[in-house]
């Protein structure tokens, strides 16, 4: 565990978690109903875990549950099912609908300009930059920057960016021009 914050530890595997308390009675009334599409996925037994994903993922169940319902074996062929380390259905998850999607991508029409995109979550920032030419991916570069990140007139760390993109270099189809 690394540094603490009020008598809270943080690591670098597990979730911070909030305030707990033993639980000295319970009373369950009834069973929680899942989602209609969770029980298809869940009761067809010749659907193989990807296409469940697909189908879930296409119904905006979120990430973080397809995740957590490959960890308690939902996915799968009939009697293939198993239970799955959250590292591996996290990875697996991410993997299978980043192919998902990837393949609806190349698909897409070619942009005709230059675009591009910032953005932020949970004090993680994306700079994002589209080129016309066929499809590709590439991670041009990645910023390290202590927290927080300051450019030299704001404390913002939207107003960054102009001072982030002449700090750092840049993947050089990026000064390119249109033709």
């Amino acid at each position: 565990m690394e540094g603490g914050v009020a008598g809270f530890a943080f690591g670098n595997i597990m979730l911070p978690m909030g305030p707990n308390a033993s639980l000295k009675n319970i009373n369950l009334s009834t069973n929680p109903k899942p989602k209609l599409c969770v029980s298809k996925v869940f009761n067809d037994k010749d659907l193989n875990a990807v296409e469940g994903m697909e189908y879930l993922y296409k119904k905006e169940i979120d990430v973080n549950t397809l995740s957590k319902l490959l960890s308690m074996g939902i996915f799968g062929l009939g009697r293939n099912r198993r239970l799955v380390p959250t590292r591996w259905s996290i990875t697996a998850v991410d993997d299978s609908l980043g192919k998902f999607l990837i393949e609806q991508i190349k698909d897409f029409k070619e942009i005709d300009s230059y675009y591009l995109f910032f953005g932020g979550y949970f004090g993680n920032y994306y700079l994002v930059m589209f080129f016309p030419s066929l499809w590709g991916y590439e991670l041009s570069w990645e910023m390290a920057r202590p927290w927080p990140l300051r450019s030299p007139g704001g404390t913002d760390p939207m107003s960054s960016i102009p001072h982030l993109l002449h700090d750092r270099p840049c993947h050089k189809s990026f000064h390119r021009q249109p033709p």
